[in-house]
């Protein structure tokens, strides 16, 4: 969805007024204005909130402004996810005291994704288990499906014979999965 006016500022009132679960205010943070009739950019605020946006694929910036007519502008400021190698090169290459926190937060990330690699893997696991069981439970029901095919007069034993098929079509299926 592509913010507006309208929505940001709504998203702004909703998420502070929520405290998303991961929205997190910025505690050094400042933000500057200037423009056509303000010859030097000045101080506004140093309230300012961020957001990690999965949904949308950005980290979100959110802060307001005072209005020339006296009201609010809400602002949101969108880093798409595809600028941030650019930003922490940036950051690596010209403020390298901050690279340890670069270490952290790649830790972090791979910390993150061993977990969901090995819950994965329990899935796998679980899926592996259970077409074992299926696999017992359907040799059971070849036996003696091959049983009455084997007891079917001859030319009479097509059903059972493609029932047969189907079923050890089935039990090799299962075993290539587990």
């Amino acid at each position: 969805m592509q913010p507006t006016a309208k929505n940001a500022s709504a998203d702004l009132q909703r998420s502070t007024q929520k405290g998303e679960k991961d929205m997190a205010s910025l505690k050094n943070t400042k933000i500057y204005r200037g423009g056509v009739t303000a010859p030097y950019i000045t101080f506004e605020t140093s309230s300012c909130t961020f957001h990690a946006n999965t949904k949308e694929g950005g980290l979100d910036f959110r802060f307001n402004l005072a209005s020339k007519g006296g009201g609010t502008t809400s602002v949101l400021l969108r880093v798409g996810t595809a600028d941030l190698p650019e930003i922490l090169n940036a950051v690596a290459t010209n403020m390298p005291e901050n690279v340890g926190v670069l270490s952290d937060c790649a830790a972090i990330a791979n910390k993150k994704n061993l977990r969901l690699l090995n819950e994965a893997r329990l899935l796998k696991d679980d899926e592996r288990a259970r077409a074992n069981s299926l696999i017992d439970k359907l040799e059971e029901v070849s036996g003696f499906v091959n049983e009455k095919y084997l007891a079917a007069p001859a030319g009479e034993d097509e059903k059972e014979a493609q029932v047969n098929e189907l079923v050890t079509e089935i039990i090799n299926s299962l075993r290539e999965m587990s």
